[in-house]
């Protein structure tokens, strides 16, 4: 029993704890009565930090070798367990509020001063924003995809697909695709689409590429009911994705070498303004600018100084370099 200590990952069907400066004990799924499976150890929030998972191994155990106690659990034990599990109320995380259900939508014109008073507590004027830690498996190479999926589920639910993540995908953009087709017309994005790329957009969920579209992100804001700004912090530009209808949160991906990360959940008014900030907004994902006799030499010039290039030319050539600089 000792040895499975030593195992990167520890399965809750073990009857094994390791507790690190405190002792909490955990019988075997066979004696619960009345209880919620456990799949894994995500599935025990409250304890989730106690267990020698691979995230944990490194971070907790090396550190506190010493210190490890071992609790094995037999038929001898089981009302000392039940003593310590009616304690602890380690089983009734299923009883919270679900807060997906508790967020109602509500119109798109409201969002962002309804996020405002949430948040401003929250928030200073110095706040800088930093990526989340969310680290995506490498075999999940649709980032942009699986970011999306743990903005809406959370970042336990990604965790407990392991191996499976072929037929969560599947499963999650097929459901997408019903969803859309029964309840949502793509054509109220904020972005201009076509009914081929709408159908382009639905068949992409059914036999997803390598990586997701552009024309399919704008079908899972829909199916989420999530706003997404993505913008990149080099070229200094950012788009945004939503239902013009309605969306419940606002969410910020940055562009990154690898594809990109989660930067802010839920984000507030203060964290969009950061954001967007001195950065030029896409017209379209399909183009960066409208033509060039849409704009006044003085909006080019504007634009020029936000991206800290020459402003001090003609309007074509200051429309040129625009173009090139975040194309």
């Amino acid at each position: 029993m000792k040895k499975t200590i030593f195992h990167k990952h520890i399965k809750t069907y073990t009857c094994l704890l390791v507790m690190i400066h405190y002792t909490h004990i955990v019988r075997n799924h066979v004696h619960r009565e009345q209880v919620s499976k456990i799949s894994n150890i995500f599935d025990i929030s409250n304890l989730k930090e106690s267990f020698l998972s691979s995230i944990n191994w490194k971070r907790v155990v090396h550190k506190n070798i010493d210190k490890i106690q071992i609790k094995s659990i037999s038929k001898k034990t089981r009302r000392q367990v039940n003593n310590e599990l009616n304690e602890t109320e380690i089983y009734k995380f299923n009883n919270k509020p679900n807060e997906k259900t508790q967020n109602k939508p509500h119109n798109s014109s409201n969002h962002t001063s309804n996020h405002t008073s949430n948040h401003t507590s929250n928030h200073t004027s110095n706040h800088k924003l930093e990526p989340q830690q969310f680290i995506l498996n490498r075999r999940h190479r649709d980032q942009l995809f699986w970011n999306l999926y743990i903005l809406h589920h959370g970042y336990d639910e990604y965790l407990k697909i392991d191996i499976h993540y072929g037929n969560t995908s599947i499963s999650e953009r097929q459901r997408a695709c019903e969803y859309i087709s029964k309840n949502v017309n793509l054509k109220t994005m904020n972005h201009k689409i076509t009914k081929a790329s709408i159908e382009e957009a639905l068949s992409e969920l059914i036999c997803p590429e390598k990586k997701t579209s552009y024309y399919a992100l704008c079908a899972l804001c829909a199916f989420y009911k999530m706003k997404i700004i993505i913008f990149h912090p080099e070229k200094k530009y950012y788009i945004d994705f939503y239902n013009t209808v309605s969306y419940d949160k606002t969410h910020i991906l940055q562009i990154t070498q690898q594809g990109y990360k989660i930067l802010c959940e839920d984000a507030s008014e203060k964290d969009i303004e950061q954001v967007i900030n001195n950065k030029i907004k896409y017209e379209h994902f399909t183009k960066p600018l409208k033509g060039m006799s849409a704009y006044k030499v003085d909006d080019l010039r504007k634009m020029a100084q936000k991206l800290n290039i020459d402003h001090q030319k003609n309007k074509q050539e200051l429309y040129n370099s625009i173009y090139k600089y975040i194309g």
